[in-house]
């Protein structure tokens, strides 16, 4: 009898054991995931006030100062120290730890955006009218940014690269109240519109800077401008509640006539509770690779509309491992741009993430730096990130011993080896998704890449779609394919170019009727890009405005010629093919070049193109040398004989090349900021060069 209870009482207790084991997997991998369901009815603000408090505790960013340290031993002035908040005071504190990154939990993060909310409204600014934010990123850039859409206020970025007259336009063209910069040198830009008694712009606000320190805008800075200038510290204590009331009770007290009645405590802005989805969020100003640059209005519910397409897949992902409260991202990407709105702000909130904001200086001494400190988990760059980055790879590869250069060229071709050293010499081996955005990846780059076990999602969209269109994840990868639609979003393609429907789509360009009827098309987005879709996946051929039609009607497309002379001439840095309304197609072309400390091109060649020269027999080592060099050029004709063999018939073959002897700039008129080529102003701007290819 007692073996038989004994026996009942062990079958009892493996039975328990199995269930307790059950439970303990089950607790380890789901429930012991921190999850939180978004509702897409409301609006981003009012979802990160909600993520703000469920996860008050959790790092949200961190930054590193770019200001000279204030001596703490120095004497403030009385008005010095009424500005400096208990919280300014402890980040002071933080700051003298020069090499650690500065962090701001989720509460602390909201609570700047809020306090700068209510200082852009103390200060005058109306709901849904506009301010601009122009600056290298920067905690103040995101605080500015997401003031303004807590309190129902349009922001606009503007490119930190953009000209005088390019700032000037958007400015005037979208007349906003405040202008937010980074740095008094901006200032120059905003001169004309600054000193037009007719100007919209209220105030201007310098939130950092990295050669001055100043505490207050000297006065004869000031006195260049006929609007109020103030650093971030003035204005947000000037437009502070604290400073508002105050002032408020000293009025009263000074009122000796004045009724007590009638006496009354300074009222606090409210901020706006629920904002409308069908209200403005943002206007997102175009790179413009022809013509002037187009507002696109972005609505609230376009960003959670992306948002919610976005979070679908990357939860609906299980293969990626996107887990909540775990990712990490690099923000260096220019925050004008409406991906590195969705990726930086956005998205890491809804993930509540931490993003690791690289200021100027940061970004200066080596992305690759800030990569292998942070470690991120989601990482982009547009296509010339990613050929920069492959360039180096083989830079190193080349100069490995011959035996160790063969393994590695075996493990390429047998296993993922070679792609996970690399990735942990990178600091990417975290990383679950590396994404090129902002252009077309070229296919020798993908090809690369794919060779060493490292997958790249490319992101397919615009800023008139809010972004992401599709999506190409590694675990649904297709050949030379941008991934499939992401739910939410219509296609079609109509004469082979690509049409877009749904909610994410843009309301259309500001001031700007005219355009905005030319793209769209029965309700659907007339993208301008050529392409198709094969088994669900969706794949780009091309811009319709890029195509070259030469005077005997052939149509070409310049995209893979370029890209074929990149991949076959690889001290080639940019190419342009010529040939619109002309006999046969042409090329311009400039070689890689060492860039100095203000990231301007130099006369000397990299490193990468020393090795070539040197191998080849060639003696040139800067652009002057190479007016005379022979076996330089001889080297780039053979490499052009190679990309004609390519051509799919004669008229694709390129006939005459030129070198031009600097890089294709931003500063220069040939790039847009987010690097695509402005054909149109190269074309323009060496109008000579290219005819005398054509006598």
């Amino acid at each position: 009898m007692d073996n038989i209870n004994l026996q009942y009482i062990d079958a009892k207790y493996i039975v328990l054991i199995i269930f307790i084991f059950v439970i303990a997997y089950l607790y380890n991998t789901n429930i012991n995931k921190v999850k939180y369901d978004i509702d897409f009815n409301k609006s981003f603000v009012e979802t990160f006030k909600d993520i703000s408090v469920k996860f008050h505790n959790l790092p949200a960013i961190k930054y590193k100062y770019k200001k000279n340290i204030p001596d703490e031993n120095k004497q403030e002035s009385r008005q010095e120290s009424r500005q400096e908040s208990r919280q300014e005071s402890r980040q002071k504190n933080k700051l003298n730890k020069r090499n650690v990154w500065i962090s701001l939990n989720y509460k602390e993060y909201y609570d700047e955006c809020q306090k700068t909310a209510i200082t852009f409204l103390n200060a005058g600014i109306n709901h849904q009218s506009y301010i601009c934010i122009m600056g290298n990123n920067s905690p103040f850039w995101y605080y500015s940014y997401i003031g303004s859409l807590m309190a129902n206020i349009i922001p606009v970025g503007i490119y930190y690269t953009n000209q005088k007259d390019a700032c000037q336009y958007i400015v005037n063209h979208c007349n906003a109240e405040c202008l937010i910069l980074d740095s008094y040198d901006r200032l120059e830009n905003y001169a004309d519109v600054l000193n037009d008694k007719n100007t919209s712009v209220k105030f201007v606000v310098i939130y950092s800077d990295a050669t001055h320190d100043y505490k207050y805008i000297p006065e004869e800075i000031n006195k260049l401008y006929k609007v109020p200038i103030y650093t971030w510290e003035q204005f947000m204590f000037i437009y502070s509640d604290e400073n508002k009331q105050s002032e408020h009770q000293d009025k009263n007290k000074q009122s000796e006539h004045q009724d007590e009645n009638k006496q009354s405590e300074h009222q606090t802005v409210a901020l706006p509770t629920k904002p409308s989805l069908k209200d403005t969020s943002t206007i997102i100003y175009t790179s413009g690779t022809t013509g002037s640059q187009k507002g696109a209005i972005i609505t609230n519910g376009n960003i959670m509309a992306t948002l919610k397409n976005l979070l679908h897949i990357l939860n609906n992902s299980p293969k990626l491992k996107i887990n909540f409260t775990e990712e990490k991202v690099i923000s260096y990407l220019p925050l004008n741009h409406i991906t590195a709105q969705l990726l930086d702000i956005y998205l890491p909130i809804c993930l509540a993430s931490v993003v690791y904001i690289g200021d100027e200086n940061t970004i200066k001494a080596g992305l690759h730096k800030i990569i292998k400190q942070v470690k991120p988990t989601l990482f982009a760059g547009v296509p010339r990130v990613w050929e920069k980055i492959m360039e180096n790879i083989q830079l190193n590869i080349n100069n490995l011993p011959t035996h160790k250069k063969i393994m590695f060229d075996i493990g390429s071709s047998l296993t993922t080896l070679p792609g996970d050293y690399l990735k942990k010499k990178m600091g990417l081996q975290n990383c679950k998704l590396f994404i090129s955005t902002g252009a077309p990846l070229p296919l020798y780059v993908e090809d690369f890449f794919n060779k060493i076990g490292i997958t790249i999602t490319n992101i397919y969209g615009s800023t008139e779609t809010t972004g992401p269109v599709a999506l190409s994840l590694p675990h649904e990868y297709r050949y030379n394919s941008v991934g499939k639609v992401l739910q939410g979003v219509n296609v079609k393609i109509v004469k082979n170019e690509i049409l877009i429907k749904g909610p994410s789509v843009f309301k259309g360009y500001l001031h700007d009727d005219a355009s905005t009827s030319h793209v769209f098309e029965d309700g659907w987005y007339k993208t301008g890009d050529l392409g198709y879709i094969d088994d669900g996946y969706l794949y780009i051929n091309g811009r319709i405005k890029d195509i070259i039609i030469t005077t005997g009607g052939e149509n070409v497309n310049p995209i893979d010629i370029e890209n074929n002379i990149k991949e076959l001439i690889p001290v080639v840095q940019s190419a342009v093919v010529i040939g619109d309304n002309k006999k046969f197609i042409t090329v311009l072309i400039t070689l890689k070049l060492e860039m100095d400390a203000d990231n301007e091109p130099t006369i000397l060649f990299t490193n990468e193109v020393n090795n070539i020269l040197s191998l080849i027999g060639s003696k040139s080592k800067t652009t002057v040398d190479i007016e005379d060099d022979k076996v330089l050029k001889k080297y780039i004709q053979n490499g052009i004989e190679n990309v004609n063999k390519k051509a799919i018939s004669n008229t694709h073959m390129v006939k005459k090349w030129m070198i031009i002897p600097t890089l294709f700039t931003i500063k220069g008129g040939e790039l847009t900021p987010t690097l695509k080529i402005k054909r149109k102003a190269v074309e323009e701007k060496y109008k000579k060069e290219i005819e005398s290819m054509y006598k």
